[in-house]
């Protein structure tokens, strides 16, 4: 099992369109992925429990994999939480 703080990145937090990014990199590992804020926990493969924690900018988490495919899901999912996606939103989204 692999278990390490991150930080949120993204100036909206994640939002649903940042959400669905993460269910999909999620989904193309066997290994569970869980994320941590506070004492809520969530599978990074649900795309409501994601949503529902309103995990805001700059927020630490702590991501949680465990699986036979841990080593490479966690690169990958830490590099997906930990990234700004402000370019995915239009000009009226970033008012």
């Amino acid at each position: 099992m692999i278990s390490e703080t991150v930080v949120i990145r993204n100036k909206q937090g994640i939002h649903l369109r940042v959400a669905s990014i993460i269910v999909q990199e999620s989904n193309r590992f066997i290994s569970d992925i869980y994320i941590k804020r506070n004492n809520e926990r969530t599978n990074c493969k649900s795309i409501l429990g994601l949503i529902s924690m309103a995990i805001p900018y700059n927020q630490e988490v702590t991501l949680e994999i465990d699986g036979d495919d841990e080593s490479t899901a966690f690169t990958s999912i830490k590099e997906t939480l930990t990234r700004d996606y402000s370019s995915l939103l239009s000009d009226e989204d970033k008012k």
